[in-house]
This record gives structure tokens, C-alpha cells and sequence, in this order.
């Protein structure tokens, strides 16, 4: 193992070595330029991956302006796929919330009971503890009232909604297999395994555009499963990707898709 010993390059040594690598350049070079220091070397190397046709070597006919329109789109769909996912973390908040409130008790999640394995139980509260800090860093009011009014108990839905969608994500995998088959069943007519797979995968998807990640072409550590009643035109995501692109994809008229992501989870 070496340390790093690349040098750091201005924006025209880095307009220089794509044009190399075989991308074709537009001739108005103050606006790629301008673009490119915009959008920084290293992020605009992630969107180059699909229009390469060996490491380091564009596909022939690939264009600088090709890979910012990916960029752009790229965006947009973070745009639309966070706007779509924020409503499906409030319902899920809510109706989660409800279940264990109704069928077990506004403080049901202090049960061993309700999760596989009492460790999963310790992991749960020793995260509810950090999100309580941190939500007191933010200077919410209802940990303050809880703490003061309630001995430091807090129900239910004041904990999910204090927590990420990843945490809750991860909560719902860790509670018992009953629970989650009358939860998945009664909220959303899916088995348990199907939406364990779907929250998983959204929080990646959420996660990849929340940090302004190279989403549409991103591979993830998971893949979606489908019925076809879930899209509009049925199309499969292959090894995790939200969108398997087309390199000439000038337009991004690709929003056509976005029903795939409705997944019955909002109603």
C-alpha cells in the first residue's frame, strides 16, 4: 500500500484528460467550462461510468454535453423520487405507529416480546437513545416535555417520528415474524419479506439522493422484488438499479417510469 501521490489538476488540465480518454467536447468551452467546476471532477466522473467502454475510455460518439444532461436529469429525479419517498415515510410512521399502539400499547417496542431476539431489542432502545440526543441538538420541543411530564417514557409514535427511515426500516425487521405478517398484511395486502425488501431498498434509494449520489445508475446492495400489478409498463430493476440507462439519453424524458415507484406502499 502506497500513499496518495496524485496531484490536483485545474479545470482545463481536467477538460484536457477527458478529451483523451475519447469524450467529445463541446466548442463552446467557457460553458463546459463553467459546468464542470460546477459540478466537480470527481462527481462528474461517477456519471461517466455508463458511457464508458473500457476503464477510462469513452464509448465512441460519447459527448460531454451526453454525460451533464445525465447529471441534470439525475436531479430531477432526485427531486421527484424524495418528494414520492417523504410521503411514504410520514405513512409508514403513522400506521406503524397506530399497530403497535392499538394492538400492543403506546410503549409496546419496551417489550421483549415484540422483537426476535431480546440483543435486537438492546440495539433498538440504545438507537432510540442517540435519536433522542439528537433531536435534542436540534431543539425540539417534545423530548424536553417527555422527559419532564412523563418520567422519560415516550410513546410510540413520538420515537418514529424522531427516527429515520433507515432506523425504522431496520425496526421492522427486527420486530417478530407475527407482527410483521399482521402489519404488512393489514397496511399494505403485502407479505412480510416483500416490504422488509422494499424498505430496505427505499432508504438506499432515499439515502443515495438525500447525500446527491449518482442515483439513476447506481447500483445498490439490494434489489426490488415486483409484482407486476406494481408498474405501469413492467420493466424489472436489475442488480439493484433504480434505472438501467441508456447512454444517449439526451432528454430525460425518463419520468414516464416514475409509476414503478408508487409500489402500492401510497394509497
Amino acid at each position: 500500500m502506497t500513499g496518495y501521490i496524485q496531484k490536483a489538476t485545474t479545470v482545463d488540465e481536467q477538460l484536457v484528460l477527458l478529451k483523451s480518454r475519447g469524450l467529445e467536447l463541446s466548442s463552446d468551452t467557457d460553458m463546459i467550462h463553467k459546468q464542470l467546476e460546477n459540478i466537480g471532477y470527481f462527481k462528474f466522473k461517477g456519471y461517466c461510468l455508463p458511457f464508458y467502454d473500457r476503464p477510462n475510455h469513452f464509448q465512441t460518439g460519447a459527448t460531454f454535453d451526453a454525460i451533464y444532461h445525465a447529471y441534470i436529469f439525475d436531479q430531477e429525479l432526485h427531486t421527484l423520487i424524495f418528494a414520492l419517498i417523504s410521503r411514504i415515510e410520514s405513512q409508514l410512521k403513522s400506521r406503524f405507529g397506530s399497530y403497535i399502539a392499538l394492538n400492543k400499547s403506546p410503549l409496546g417496542y419496551l417489550d421483549p416480546s415484540f422483537f426476535k431476539k431480546n440483543q435486537l431489542q438492546k440495539n433498538w432502545l440504545s438507537n432510540v437513545q442517540t435519536e433522542l440526543k439528537r433531536a435534542a441538538n436540534r431543539q425540539e420541543t417534545y423530548p424536553t416535555h417527555y422527559q419532564s411530564n412523563y418520567e422519560n417514557e415516550f410513546p410510540i409514535w413520538v420515537i418514529l417520528e424522531m427516527s429515520t427511515l433507515g432506523s425504522i426500516s431496520k425496526f421492522y425487521t427486527d420486530i417478530n415474524t407475527q407482527d410483521q405478517k399482521n402489519f404488512s398484511k393489514q397496511n399494505y395486502q403485502l407479505p412480510n419479506k416483500r416490504l422488509e425488501n422494499w424498505l430496505h431498498y427505499i432508504t438506499l434509494v432515499r439515502n443515495s439522493c438525500a447525500h446527491n449520489n449518482c442515483t439513476f445508475a447506481k447500483q445498490l446492495a439490494t434489489t426490488p422484488t415486483f409484482q407486476r400489478s406494481d408498474l405501469s409498463q413492467p420493466r424489472p430493476f436489475k442488480n439493484g438499479r433504480l434505472w438501467e440507462p441508456h447512454p444517449w439519453y439526451g432528454d430525460h424524458n425518463l419520468l414516464r417510469y416514475s409509476a414503478s415507484l408508487r409500489i402500492g406502499l401510497i394509497r
